[in-house]
């Protein structure tokens, strides 16, 4: 993911405006799916926080909950998560997977993954072996 140069409010809305309008009960449910606010409560980072050189003072962890926020704000119908929550540990991973399903039923998660974790709560699983396509489930 590419962030910008600016706060952590814009790169969730992806607005280039000093005060941007957003929508504050759709912005605070994603930082919830996410877990972003526990992140806010645990740090000294906020909405306001401003990061540069594509987010190097964030964790990785932090990095990809602020890009599934923005995907999530900005009403992606189809999620490609390639390794996209592989900083979060298992638990977290999977909470947040979970949300997202609930939240936005109708959006399409595609998740590439080496974990296995998330097979339970996978409606189909492809496995690539020596180059090929195995489907299972």
């Amino acid at each position: 993911s590419f962030f910008l140069d600016d706060t952590i409010l814009n790169n969730i809305i992806f607005s280039f405006e000093e005060n941007p309008l957003y929508n504050t009960k759709k912005l605070k449910k994603i930082i919830s799916i996410t877990n972003f606010d526990r992140v806010f409560e645990e740090s000294k980072i906020n909405l306001k926080t401003k990061i540069k050189n594509n987010a190097e003072s964030l964790s990785n962890g932090q990095r990809q909950r602020l890009a599934l926020c923005r995907a999530l704000y900005q009403n992606a119908k189809i999620l490609i998560l390639d390794e996209a929550t592989n900083s979060l540990d298992i638990n977290s991973e999977l909470k947040i997977i979970k949300e997202i399903k609930k939240f936005f039923p109708k959006i399409i998660i595609v998740n590439v993954s080496h974990r296995d974790n998330l097979k339970k709560i996978s409606d189909e699983i492809i496995i690539i072996k020596n180059k090929r396509l195995i489907k299972k489930k």
